[in-house]
């Protein structure tokens, strides 16, 4: 991009360098009387480069009580896909198909994408545009590095602190967070769907330049990277209010309790951190100094 695409390239890094708490995946949450936590954004992928988590996050696992992660679940994957089952009605078409829904042009456009993927449009015809752009989402080399048994950041954190005694703690539930994914219009994920095959950079490309901003620590950059690679900024602002902003609120409010006894790391996705709604400014409004020590 700063070869090829200068103007958007510079664009890119102003909007980054506005994002608020938009540098630091790695955070000490204090309160007087209160024994210090931490939070730590994370990614889900088990590059061997991401998992050499902080000096910090790590020797916290020597003395905190209780991990909170967004599922419980990451712990057995297992279970999670157990759980998929039991609500098609979230991620299936009940009563029609996306080739009946999408203009003939557009269906061989997403059916052509498939195909380079080793997907069929038979395959997935009858799922929600949802579920199939999270699954576009997944690079060759994380596709490769999970069946050979690899955990992703969440779950080695998880198994960790169930090797280590401490509690684990789901922030949310399974059904929960997949509603907020379902929660975005069809319509809307079908043009983020469309989107996907339009962008000049691959999910390769996407992937490790994600790795490199997260070894960097640089979590306003990827926001402002997102930004610059929609086409439609309103489908980007409605799946960020849905999947990202209002699923902070409700972390806020679950993560209080703990927060209040201290002695807690809270675990989830780096692109919760940031920004004016990020954890980090949410936990701030409730008195505690968060302060950046990665």
């Amino acid at each position: 991009m700063r070869e090829s695409d200068p103007k958007t390239y510079d664009a890119v890094l102003t909007e980054a360098a506005s994002v608020r708490n938009g540098k630091g995946v790695a955070w000490r949450i204090e309160k007087p009387g209160i024994k210090p936590s931490f939070l730590f954004g994370t990614v889900h992928v088990s590059d061997p480069r991401v998992l050499q988590v902080p000096t910090p996050v790590f020797e916290a696992f020597d003395h905190i009580d209780t991990l909170i992660v967004e599922l419980k679940e990451v712990a057995n994957p297992g279970s999670m896909t157990l759980e998929l089952l039991k609500y098609p009605e979230l991620y299936t078409l009940q009563d029609k198909r996306l080739d009946q829904i999408l203009p003939a042009e557009e269906t061989e456009m997403l059916a052509a994408g498939l195909r380079q993927r080793g997907l069929t449009m038979g395959l997935l015809a009858r799922m929600r545009p949802w579920f199939i752009y999270m699954s576009m989402q997944t690079s060759e080399c994380e596709a490769r590095r999970r069946a050979a048994g690899r955990h992703v950041l969440d779950q080695s954190a998880a198994l960790k602190a169930l090797e280590n005694g401490i509690e684990l703690v789901g922030i949310e539930t399974f059904r929960e967070q997949m509603e907020s994914l379902a929660s975005v219009s069809d319509e809307s994920m079908l043009r983020g769907l469309m989107e996907v095959f339009a962008i000049t950079y691959t999910i390769d490309d996407q992937a490790e330049t994600l790795i490199q901003l997260y070894e960097s620590s640089d979590t306003g950059m990827i926001l402002a990277l997102a930004s610059a690679l929609a086409r439609d900024k309103k489908l980007l602002h409605d799946f960020l209010e849905k999947v990202v902003f209002e699923r902070n609120r409700r972390m806020t409010s679950r993560a209080l309790p703990y927060l209040e006894k201290g002695n807690v790391m809270i675990a989830v996705g780096a692109l919760h951190l940031p920004g004016e709604e990020g954890l980090v400014e949410l936990f701030r409004t409730h008195g505690f100094t968060v302060t950046a020590i990665e």
